[in-house]
């Protein structure tokens, strides 16, 4: 994260930024080397702006039902191979990717940075 680019929370001395990584950046995946690379670069980034009191935190979900993902979940053999790998059984919506990103924007999470919230129905737990 270039902390110029967040020059206005800098001269504030106050923000709050939520990446999307994913657990592609913890986890190996067939073909997915590229972008798990990208999405652990994306975790690393966390810890830069603190000293300005901007809290910068990371959300990483397992694939999400979003247009990028459907060609996976939207076949029935590649979405029974997912779900196998997620103990809640199921892939999930968007919004349950949201509600946690905005836990982190808001003041219950005032004194949470340079953390990466797993959202992934414990699929990194096994």
């Amino acid at each position: 994260m270039d902390p110029g680019k967040a020059r206005i929370m800098r001269e504030q001395r106050a923000g709050k930024i939520v990446t999307i990584s994913s657990i592609a950046g913890r986890r190996s995946a067939p073909a997915m080397g590229i972008y798990g690379i990208a999405k652990a670069g994306i975790e690393m980034m966390t810890m830069e702006l603190a000293a300005f009191n901007i809290q910068v935190n990371a959300v990483a979900p397992c694939m999400v039902k979003t247009d990028f993902s459907k060609p996976f979940w939207s076949n029935p053999a590649i979405h029974d191979q997912i779900v196998k790998t997620i103990p809640m059984g199921r892939i999930p919506e968007p919004v349950e990717i949201a509600h946690p990103t905005l836990f982190l924007c808001s003041e219950g999470a005032n004194f949470i940075t340079g953390q990466t919230l797993l959202v992934d129905g414990g699929a990194c737990a096994v």
